[in-house]
């Protein structure tokens, strides 16, 4: 069976989808939020909670391990961080420093300069 007909795909389900009448369907846009703080340990910050990555309102990313440069991924579709890996008991993936000192840096990659 097929659904090639516009009228078809009428009663089609549909999640974020529309279709229009020419047949075209797109997606709804989905909003995505991240409020980031950073700065200088010991001068621009002091605390653990200065530095942070809040997801869509959800702070689960915080602070480092140790001292570096830090980046965080997010998957295009789903929008989720991606999880480092301890490799080793002194690395993690892709070259970075260990990322198994807290559970809110499982989510850094980080990498000394």
């Amino acid at each position: 069976f097929s659904q090639a007909h516009y009228y078809q795909h009428m009663k089609s389900d549909k999640t974020r989808l529309q279709l229009d009448m020419p047949g075209k369907w797109t997606y709804t846009p989905v909003i995505n939020n991240l409020f980031v703080a950073n700065g200088v340990w010991g001068s621009g910050i002091t605390q653990e909670s200065q530095l942070l990555v809040n997801v869509n309102d959800s702070s689960y990313i915080r602070s480092i391990c140790d001292f570096g440069f830090t980046v965080n991924v997010f998957d295009k579709n789903t929008f989720k961080a991606w999880k480092n890996q301890v490799v080793s008991p002194t690395t993690g993936l892709y070259g970075s420093a260990y990322p198994g000192c807290a559970p809110t840096r499982i989510y850094n990659f980080e990498f000394r300069g």
